[in-house]
């Protein structure tokens, strides 16, 4: 038989397990229960030295602690003390406020410093410049990651990998959002969803008045 003789704890150690209990209590600590926001601006704080900036352009309500993000804000969303990046190929007038910006532009245009993003499909030897262009080339031909958008029309089953494409779909089949173009001679009643074709109509049916400027041609009034 084993005899275990257990000791009181002293003082010290009473206090101290005591102190670690309310610790964990929520309503005896109130960093347990202190908002994400709030320890956010602690830490904003702790290393900026207490300041919040704000952007103090009209209708801007931005703020930062770091005085270089607020910098970067007021330049792009701005033009407030814009550093412009600009391309030094020759004949190039292109300029941007992030040198990323140029970085990519010089890689795109010109075949400077290219990360090409290569197809991981076997036996396809496809390469892009940019990693959304690679991801619609698997979608488009491999079928991978493939997202459908949907005529929303009822009754319509049509699907296109691209929503442009659905939206030019519900204008063309069902006059959605048309924009309509209007023949503006007299007597004409023709009209287009797309102004080429508009002028592909005047050119051909009223090639007199419209290929001809000494010929009058009775306009509409409006």
């Amino acid at each position: 038989m084993i005899l275990l003789f257990l000791t009181p704890p002293t003082p010290r150690q009473r206090k101290k397990s005591e102190k670690a209990e309310a610790s964990l209590d929520e309503d005896t600590n109130p960093k347990l229960r202190r908002p994400a926001r709030n320890w956010i601006k602690g830490v904003v704080r702790n290393k900026w030295g207490g300041i919040i900036r704000t952007c103090g352009i009209d209708g801007c309500d931005y703020k930062i602690g770091n005085p270089n993000h607020m910098k970067s804000h007021k330049a792009a969303k701005h033009g407030v003390d814009v550093r412009w990046y600009t391309c030094d190929q020759p004949g190039c007038t292109y300029r941007a406020k992030q040198a990323s910006n140029l970085k990519g532009h010089k890689a795109t245009k010109h075949g400077i410093n290219v990360v090409f993003f290569k197809c991981t499909v076997p036996g396809c030897t496809y390469q892009a410049k940019e990693a959304g262009t690679l991801k619609r080339h698997k979608a488009d031909k491999h079928g991978i990651n493939v997202t459908l958008f949907y005529c929303t029309m009822e009754g319509c089953d049509f699907q296109a990998k691209r929503a442009l494409v659905v939206k030019q779909h519900m204008s063309n089949i069902h006059d959605i959002d048309v924009v309509w173009h209007y023949c503006n001679l007299d007597g004409c009643s023709f009209r287009a969803k797309e102004s080429r074709s508009l002028g592909r109509h005047q050119r051909t049916l009223h090639k007199k008045h419209f290929l001809n400027p000494n010929t009058t041609a009775p306009v509409k009034e409006k």
